[in-house]
């Protein structure tokens, strides 16, 4: 019994005691692949990564008009009306898209909404600051007739100083979609 006092010892240490709770089993590292998506119900549409065609051609038909329609300042992310902030900038990114607007000139508007905002301290925007930003859009996007009908629809509901931090909110999530819809397609 002497002998297999030892071993019992030793086979205790490497096992550990019998009141601890077992060490947890090893991790595996063996890669998982995410369960693939659930088959479309009979009768629904594919899903795509691609809008269809008709929503599509509603963005492309959605005029400045019926974007700036709920106004431009609500209580969506940016201080923008939500559909200004949602179905307008995607509107306004893909009609850019389509007529082949580069950033460039879509940034050009920006800075000449910003220089309003700067020169307006408070208030109504007076009629200078007003004739000077339909100036500035003229210069920047007048050869660009898609960016020209959105950006001066945008000047023309820009009444007070508030309406001006909203715009170049809108203006920026489009610049933003416009890039990133640009990024995502093969060249």
């Amino acid at each position: 019994m002497t002998r297999l006092g030892p071993a019992l010892l030793a086979l205790a240490l490497l096992t550990g005691c019998p009141g601890e709770d077992p060490p947890p089993p090893p991790v595996s590292r063996v890669a998982t692949t995410p369960a693939a998506p659930p088959p479309p119900a009979p009768g629904s549409p594919p899903v795509t990564s691609e809008p269809s065609s008709t929503d599509r051609a509603r963005l492309l038909a959605l005029t400045p008009a019926e974007a700036l329609a709920g106004g431009v300042r609500g209580a969506a992310p940016g201080g923008l009306a939500p559909a200004l902030a949602g179905e307008g900038a995607l509107a306004m990114a893909e009609q850019l898209r389509q007529a082949g607007v580069p950033l460039e000139a879509l940034d050009l508007c920006i800075v000449a909404f910003d220089r309003a905002r700067e020169r307006t301290k408070a208030g109504v925007i007076d009629d200078a600051a007003r004739a000077d930003l339909a100036r500035a859009l003229r210069v920047q996007a007048g050869d660009r007739p898609a960016l020209l009908a959105w950006v001066e629809a945008l000047a023309d509901r820009a009444y007070v100083r508030e309406d001006l931090p909203a715009i170049l909110s809108f203006l920026t999530k489009v610049r933003e979609v416009r890039a990133l819809s640009a990024a995502a397609r093969p060249r």
